[in-house]
């Protein structure tokens, strides 16, 4: 709940996007697009659903949340403002997502307010700019981690939203405890919504405080970014050069023997692997089929197949091949570009996949190409291989690009004299060399900033 005083949609604008400017460019974006149709992918509290859907009455505010409780308080702020141009979607966007834009005729405005790990919030923003002519996204200053699972040792978008100064407020699992101690932010306890609304509340009502509370993530965020833990790691490993011991307790507590290694196996694999292909994620070890397939795990697990049956010649693995790269062609549009997601009873989820699900699709059918210890599987790889050729030179993303270089590599070993295909090498190597002289200095050499 938002507090106990009626609130209008400006002053919760007001005190809770700071600075006051971003309230202001997002009541303008609206005014000056006249959206029909509005999709906000974060409902989080409500509170810009709120000032979206007060300032076009008329226009339909979809709303997108992954938490139930976040997603009540947010539906009691609808309820006491009195906002009847609101429509909630619950779920995990993985899934919710593709369905909701499929049933919708067209997307006019779009604003994104999340953060997602493995590269899933990149995904979801390419998925909308299919569907959306106009992306507005913000940083929020409250984050909300209400996580139910007290023994979870880590959290990276904790870690992001610390690192990047955000008041967050979280349920007390193991990182949370350690991370927000010292007054770096607030807990409050597992599904007790009425302590998590008090405590944003209060945020909202004292500046000082909130204020105080994102200087002191922020503060402490700076210690944990990628430099200064590079150069951690990089002083312990020169120290460890110059104090080495080798003293006999050393070597025989430190070195991994590698008889003690459990043996390679390909259980989980195949408890994940049905006769479509690899489920995309497991709860407790259990296949979780309400969240269907996708190209990308595939694709690895193509990959991994055909490495393991190199490494032992495993029955088992190469008896996986067919299911992978059945899955890859089942996949793949008739222009020769990939579909993502799948659901378990098969219905495609997208039109297009993201250009990283691409490249690593490249990937693997090149690493098929290059080494398939069956002929008919190699010629099944070329003619998918072949027939997504006219989309190579159409990648603007430099993940997507780098690994579908991988590909070509690997297709090149098999194949060297295709000189087209050599030609395209060539082409997609320099926006990554440019990308590299663009970006990289003597502290950071990387492709991206």
């Amino acid at each position: 709940m938002i507090g106990t005083k009626q609130r209008q949609v400006k002053q919760i604008a007001k005190t809770s996007l700071k600075p006051k400017k971003y309230s202001q460019l997002l009541h303008r974006m609206v005014q000056h697009y006249q959206p029909k149709t509005v999709l906000e992918i974060g409902t989080s509290l409500g509170i810009t659903t709120c000032y979206l859907a007060k300032v076009k009455t008329d226009a339909s505010v979809i709303t997108m949340e992954g938490s139930k409780e976040i997603a009540g308080i947010a539906k009691q702020n609808f309820r006491k403002l009195r906002i009847t141009n609101v429509q909630q979607v619950l779920g995990n966007f993985d899934e919710t997502l593709p369905s909701t834009l499929a049933n919708l005729d067209t997307v006019d405005l779009a604003f994104m307010d999340i953060h997602l790990g493995d590269g899933k919030s990149l995904d979801i923003f390419e998925e909308t700019t299919v569907s959306c002519p106009v992306i507005f996204i913000t940083a929020c200053e409250v984050y909300v981690t209400p996580y139910l699972n007290e023994a979870q040792i880590t959290s990276g978008t904790l870690s992001y939203a610390v690192g990047s100064g955000a008041a967050v407020v979280s349920t007390p699992y193991w990182h949370a405890q350690e991370l927000l101690s010292h007054e770096r932010g607030r807990l409050f306890d597992f599904k007790n919504h009425e302590a998590l609304s008090d405590i944003v509340n209060e945020l909202m009502d004292d500046d000082q405080l909130l204020n105080q509370l994102k200087q002191n993530a922020y503060q402490y965020g700076l210690h944990l970014r990628y430099p200064v833990i590079g150069s951690e790691f990089i002083k312990v490993a020169q120290e460890a050069c110059i104090e080495h011991d080798f003293s006999e307790k050393i070597l025989k507590n430190s070195i991994v023997d590698p008889e003690i290694l459990p043996k390679f196996s390909l259980t989980h694999v195949l408890r994940l692997t049905d006769d479509t292909g690899i489920v995309q994620h497991a709860k407790y070890g259990i296949p979780n089929l309400k969240e269907g397939y996708c190209l990308d795990d595939n694709a690895r697990a193509l990959i991994m197949a055909l490495m393991a049956h190199q490494r032992s010649k495993s029955n088992e693995a190469f008896e996986l091949l067919p299911v992978y790269l059945s899955y890859i062609h089942y996949m793949q549009t008739d222009d020769g570009n990939f579909r993502n997601f799948l659901s378990f009873d098969r219905r495609y989820l997208d039109d297009v996949g993201s250009e990283d699900s691409f490249g690593r699709t490249i990937w693997a059918l090149g690493h098929l190409i290059d080494c398939a210890a069956s002929n008919s599987y190699r010629e099944f790889a070329l003619e998918i291989f072949r027939k997504s050729f006219p989309h190579f030179e159409s990648l603007t993303h430099l993940r997507g690009m780098a690994n579908t270089i991988i590909g070509i590599s690997l297709y090149l070993n098999a194949l060297p004299t295709d000189e087209g295909m050599q030609q395209v090498l060539i082409k997609l190597t320099k926006p990554l060399i440019d990308a590299f002289n663009n970006t990289a200095s003597d502290d950071w050499l990387w492709f991206e900033e």
